[in-house]
C-alpha cells in the first residue's frame, strides 16, 4: 500500500489518539498474551481481546467533531515540519492538544477487563 504524506500523518495522529484512549484494552491484551514463565502464549487464546483492541483503534480513527480543529492544526503543523524535517518536533504542543481533546471513547473502554477466556 502506498500512502501519501497526508495519509501517513493522519495515521500517525490516529495512532497517538488510540494509544491514549485504549491503554486498558492494550494492557488486558498484553496480560493475556503473557504467561507466568515469561513466554508468550498462543495469540488465538486472546482473540477476544485482540478484537477489542482493534475495535478501539478503529473507533479512535473517527475524529470526534469537537476535536476536528485540534486534529487539523496538528496535521498541518506536522505537514509543514515534514517538508524539511527541521521543525518536526515543534508540533509537540499541537499533537498533545489533539491527544488530550475529549473523546467519548475514553469512557467506553476505560473499565475494560475482558473475560480472560478463549473465544
Amino acid at each position: 500500500m502506498n500512502w501519501d504524506n497526508d495519509e501517513k500523518i493522519e495515521y500517525f495522529l490516529h495512532s497517538i489518539k488510540a494509544e491514549s484512549l485504549c491503554p486498558q484494552v492494550r494492557k488486558v491484551y498484553n496480560i493475556c498474551r503473557s504467561s507466568p514463565f515469561g513466554k508468550v502464549i498462543d495469540p488465538g487464546l486472546c482473540a477476544i481481546h485482540a478484537q477489542a483492541l482493534i475495535g478501539c483503534f478503529e473507533e479512535a480513527r473517527d475524529i470526534y467533531p469537537p476535536c476536528a480543529h485540534e486534529f487539523t492544526v496538528a496535521k498541518n503543523c506536522i505537514k509543514q515540519g515534514t517538508e524539511s524535517w527541521v521543525n518536526f518536533n515543534s508540533c509537540e504542543t499541537e499533537v498533545e492538544n489533539y491527544k488530550k481533546c475529549f473523546h467519548p471513547l475514553s469512557n467506553k473502554y476505560s473499565e475494560y477487563e475482558g473475560q480472560f477466556k478463549t473465544s
